[in-house]
């Protein structure tokens, strides 16, 4: 199983194991999607280790996208009053 570290980019989509260089946190589980970036901890001068615990694909991400634009669309037809009638 490959090590990755923070500011690698992201190989895989998963759920990571995060291992801190300063033993100040327990060993958390997160997801990280393909093609981000893992990110930095300002606690660790070391860095941080990630290793893939078990590849999935985020089937999430596409409607929260879809929802953000949906919501950003309907925002821009709002009418809003006019500055001179308020």
């Amino acid at each position: 199983m490959k090590v990755l570290k923070s500011g690698d980019k992201v190989p895989a989509s998963g759920i990571y194991r995060v291992t801190h260089s300063t033993p100040h946190i327990a060993e958390p589980r997160e997801m990280y999607v393909e093609g981000s970036r893992l990110p930095k901890c300002e606690l660790c001068p070391g860095g941080v280790l990630y290793r893939l615990e078990s590849p999935c694909v985020p089937i999430a991400i596409p409607a929260v996208v879809e929802l953000k634009a949906r919501f950003a669309d309907s925002a821009r037809r709002r009418s809003f009053p006019d500055e001179q009638n308020v």
